[in-house]
């Protein structure tokens, strides 16, 4: 950060806020986040019109809205994510409507909205089918699956989650391989199915104690 301030070359010195304000957070330095994303937010309003440009500018406000959802401002969020999809839209930027659009539903998930949150997730998990994308396939639908459980429909989510535990384990991503089983096992317990939900808690309690632990990711 302090070199791009150096050369005074703007995108780099939005990007290099945006990317100094994620460790910030994470080690619980909030009030420092936001300082650096205020700054970022406030000087991508300076960036030129290009596409490139643009996509920094809604990228900054992505931040902005992943640090507000992180210390529980989820109306704040939601603004963040939506001035940040709208001009993905406005630039014709697939994925990046795709990812906030995905980000709009975990928030809507998180204040308890589940058939909003239904709706933003479908046309994520949608557009990450349609556009080949095979995380954000099993991220959109994981979450999906997630929603459609709060919204009493848990025998419509069970095949999205298990899908994405295929996906986890294909990618060797065991942090995605725990939280699929253990969603499936909330919903085989929604179901009415306790063999199988105390087999997902085994199998995930088992990956857990052969890795030493895994973080725990937010849903946020």
């Amino acid at each position: 950060m302090e070199a791009a301030d150096r050369t005074e070359f703007l995108p780099a010195m939005v990007r290099m806020r945006c990317q100094l304000a994620r460790p910030l957070w994470e080690a619980g330095r909030h009030e420092e986040a936001a300082r650096q994303l205020d700054r970022a937010v406030h000087a991508a309003q300076a960036l030129g019109t290009s596409f490139e440009e643009d996509r920094l500018r809604a990228s900054a406000l992505e931040f902005q809205g992943l640090l507000k959802a992180e210390t529980g401002d989820l109306a704040g969020a939601v603004t963040d994510f939506t001035a940040s999809r709208e001009i993905h839209a406005r630039i014709g930027n697939a994925y990046g409507v795709l990812l906030l659009t995905h980000q709009e539903g975990k928030v809507a998930l998180r204040r308890g909205e589940s058939q909003e949150a239904v709706g933003l997730l479908e046309r994520a998990h949608a557009a990450a089918v349609e556009q080949g994308r095979e995380r954000m396939a099993a991220r959109t639908g994981f979450e999906l699956g997630r929603a459609l459980r709060a919204s009493g429909r848990p025998e419509e989510a069970d095949a999205l989650v298990a899908a994405a535990l295929e996906s986890a384990r294909r990618r060797g991503s065991a942090t995605d391989e725990v939280r699929a089983l253990r969603e499936l096992a909330e919903l085989a317990d929604a179901l009415g199915e306790a063999g199988r939900a105390e087999e997902h808690r085994a199998e995930a309690d088992r990956i857990v104690a052969l890795r030493g632990g895994l973080p725990t990711p937010h849903t946020s």
